[in-house]
């Protein structure tokens, strides 16, 4: 699913959030491994239900990332808009941010659709002690959809975070806060899976 993000220069500030212009392509990349992770769970999966995914011991330390689109043409309202702009939270985006460069731990979640959750992205990261963390996202339109398996990462060292505070859009930050685990996966504590209408 496309998510059209825009250059700094033509941010407008709108009291908390900042919107973004079409322009620059915003994606959210899901972790990647280099290794399948091992078949032994660790035991930081006690916080996730080993069938689905979903966290057991969620503890949130920053509001729900969110972002709202906003179609170039103001009279359409479903979901084949085409390009717009996005307005995010800058507020919950910083403070997922700096949670993850000091390895605050807790829960962070995001919700992101362009056309009032007919589709979408959303999902959780959830730090743990040792900057490792738990991590589950889905994709989904209409009815169907895909979640992604439940995996333990190691979370980048803090000053790769701060680097992404330092970028110049939210997309930006957006995309380095969900590129912000390394390594291959230490532990598969629930499988992926599809959803369909």
């Amino acid at each position: 699913m496309a998510r059209h993000c825009g250059s700094a220069l033509a941010l407008a500030l709108l009291t908390a959030c900042s919107r973004e212009p079409v322009g620059e392509q915003c994606t959210y990349p899901g972790s990647t491994s280099d290794a399948p992770p091992s078949s032994d769970l660790a035991p930081e999966c006690a916080c996730v239900d080993p069938e689905y995914g979903d966290l057991l011991c969620k503890s949130p330390i920053c509001p729900d990332l969110t972002a709202v689109f906003h179609p170039l043409d103001a009279s359409c309202s479903s979901f084949m808009c085409g390009d717009g702009t996005w307005t995010y939270d800058e507020a919950a985006l910083t403070c997922a941010l700096a949670a993850a460069r000091d390895g605050t731990e807790g829960s962070i979640s995001w919700s992101l659709t362009p056309d009032s959750s007919y589709s979408g992205h959303e999902g959780y990261l959830h730090i743990l002690p040792g900057r490792r963390v738990l991590r589950q996202s889905k994709e989904w339109a209409d009815l169907g959809g895909r979640t992604s398996s439940t995996d333990l990462w190691q979370l980048r060292d803090a000053a790769y975070f701060d680097a992404c505070l330092a970028l110049e859009s939210p997309c930006q930050r957006m995309h380095c806060l969900f590129a912000g685990t390394t390594g291959p996966a230490l532990s598969r504590c629930a499988p992926g899976y599809d959803y369909e209408p």
